[in-house]
């Protein structure tokens, strides 16, 4: 059966690829016109000799910035614990790219990643011969596994997760890929019941590790902002109360609106998770008459800051006494409710959190975060805990146990490539 799966797979592989070749053509002339058409030219599997690493490296796929930020704290442990080993980095996406080549080792070999034809990955895979493959997250792509297995590559998923939806879609072709997933060599899932999806699907459960999410080493590699500066840039008070809502996703902003009004003193800055958005959380809250300004503006002293700048929300939760991490109020599955934890801030979030159930199970029960239902419960809850600010140390005591949930779970990327390299045992180091 996994034969007819592969025939199937390439056959309707190439006629999507056929489809798109006009698009590709257009994409490849304004490439050329512009003078770089290294972008394409990988797409296609067409290499030039210095933009590979030598033969023998350890090839890293992730997909886009994501997956790029869980890998590279791999890409540094590997670069720390071998500093001479070949690394090969590559990913799907532009933002993907840009994040690599600007945050990997200089010595690391990054590119794109051909589209996944047997015949471009095949010719790939004799130019590398990569002593092992890890794909970040969820990137299966089943020419590039099975070929690399055919290699002689040992085959890994790092960080792995399956979302609910993803593993309900691949469930139904489990007759056609549970073959190629049962070569994985080992799975490091986020999560036990990532793990035990990977395992539903094919994976011996004996090759199945519950390690952790990579995306936390980095937290703890940041630079502490100073807060104090950041407050007094957005004419911010050293004593007013703050909350930094990150990464809103649509109907959220409106279910903020009651726990806004409810007290005016309380300074909200709003970063939405997609800019494009920022007109339409604009007419929200002037719709409901309240004062706000964008991040970009002189300082002033609008109630709500709209943060309009990407790359500020990370350093913003720092000046926050409570950080409220969108996404999950709405079924969106949520975002990192690490970012703000990291620098001891208590987080709020919603009941949708499929993308980060490990944190939000983490920090509640340590103390170091509140679950809320709906946008009453948010009111309510905002509302009391500004009540306590200048009574009780309760929001210190928070932070500090979120700021302990995330300690405790670091050092995964160290445990992932020491379990790894000692699998390794044809490594010439």
């Amino acid at each position: 059966m996994k034969y007819v799966f592969f025939l199937i797979y390439n056959i309707l592989l190439t006629i999507a690829y056929l489809i798109a070749t006009p698009y590709f053509i257009y994409r490849l002339i304004s490439d050329l016109w512009t003078g770089d058409a290294r972008e394409w030219r990988q797409r296609l599997g067409v290499f030039h000799s210095d933009e590979l690493p030598r033969p023998g490296a350890i090839w890293i796929h992730a997909a886009s910035m994501g997956e790029v930020s869980a890998a590279l704290p791999l890409v540094h442990e590997l670069r720390r614990q071998y500093p001479e080993y070949p690394l090969y980095f590559t990913t799907m996406t532009r933002s993907g790219q840009r994040r690599a080549r600007e945050s990997a080792p200089q010595e690391v070999a990054v590119s794109f990643l051909p589209f996944d034809l047997f015949y471009s990955m095949q010719l790939l895979l004799k130019k590398v011969r990569p002593t092992a493959l890890l794909l970040v997250e969820t990137e299966l792509w089943f020419n590039l596994m099975r070929l690399a297995k055919n290699s002689g590559a040992a085959l890994y998923m790092v960080n792995g997760r399956l979302s609910e939806k993803s593993f309900a879609q691949y469930r139904r072709i489990r007759w056609g890929i549970e073959p190629t997933l049962r070569r994985i060599d080992h799975v490091f899932a986020q999560t036990e019941e990532y793990g035990r999806r990977f395992s539903d699907l094919g994976v011996p459960e004996e090759r199945v590790t519950i390690s952790g999410n990579t995306k936390n080493d980095n937290l703890l590699r940041l630079i502490p902002p100073n807060p104090g500066h950041i407050r007094k840039n957005l004419g911010i008070g050293d004593e007013e109360f703050v909350i930094v809502v990150g990464s809103s996703r649509p109907g959220e902003e409106e279910m903020l609106i009651p726990a806004i009004q409810e007290a005016a003193a309380i300074r909200w800055i709003i970063a939405p998770r997609h800019l494009n958005r920022m007109k339409e959380v604009e007419n929200l809250l002037d719709h409901f008459g309240l004062n706000r300004s964008r991040y970009t503006e002189t300082p002033s002293r609008s109630q709500i800051i709209l943060v309009d700048l990407m790359g500020q929300l990370t350093n913003l939760y720092a000046i926050a006494q409570v950080a409220f991490v969108g996404g999950t109020l709405t079924d969106f599955g949520g975002h990192n409710l690490f970012e703000p934890a990291v620098w001891s801030k208590p987080v709020i979030f919603g009941q949708f959190t499929g993308n980060c159930q490990e944190q939000a199970d983490a920090l509640l029960s340590c103390g170091g975060g509140w679950q809320v239902t709906d946008q009453e419960g948010l009111r309510k809850l905002t509302s009391q805990l500004y009540r306590s600010f200048t009574k009780t140390d309760e929001l210190k005591i928070a932070g500090k146990h979120a700021r302990q949930a995330v300690e405790r779970r670091a050092r995964v990327s160290q445990n992932i490539v020491d379990q790894i390299l000692l699998e390794l045992q044809t490594i010439k180091i």
